[in-house]
């Protein structure tokens, strides 16, 4: 009997002293700060579906070869491509961010998005301009 309970409370301790793996389990942070990114598309969602029914990013291909970097320290480094918005642009620049709302919403500066979905390869938000809402998507590098 004395070694059952020996085999029973050793058992126990070996199972309550296992960690727990989280590789399959990952953060939104630690996605957004895995790799670079890239855009892979910024349109508008006109009703609020979460799909872009008009694709700005060919408009914009200033920003189809920027490159964007969240660091661990909060830090988001964008480098802009060969093709530059404006000559006056910086090359590179630099804000602040953090997941807010149980990582639902990515602040960027003073800007949020509501993150639609994130996962170690995409992501895509939403935030307001003005009373356009426009959706963002990301690609790793």
């Amino acid at each position: 009997m004395k070694c059952n309970l020996f085999l029973l409370i050793l058992c126990a301790i070996s199972f309550s002293s296992c960690k727990k793996d989280n590789t399959t389990n990952s953060s939104r942070e630690q996605y957004l700060t895995a790799h670079q990114w890239k855009y892979s598309i910024i349109g508008e969602d006109a009703n609020a579906d979460n799909q872009v029914d008009f694709n700005l990013l060919p408009i914009v291909t200033c920003r189809q070869d920027d490159v964007l970097q969240f660091n661990t320290n909060k830090t988001l480094v964008i480098t802009d491509g060969a093709n530059v918005c404006s000559a006056s642009d910086p090359q590179i620049s630099a804000g602040n961010w953090a997941l807010l709302n149980s990582e639902s919403v990515l602040q960027i500066g003073t800007t949020s998005y509501t993150i639609i979905s994130l996962d170690a390869n995409n992501g895509t938000a939403w935030t307001m301009n003005g009373s356009q809402r426009i959706i963002i998507g990301i690609t790793k590098l």
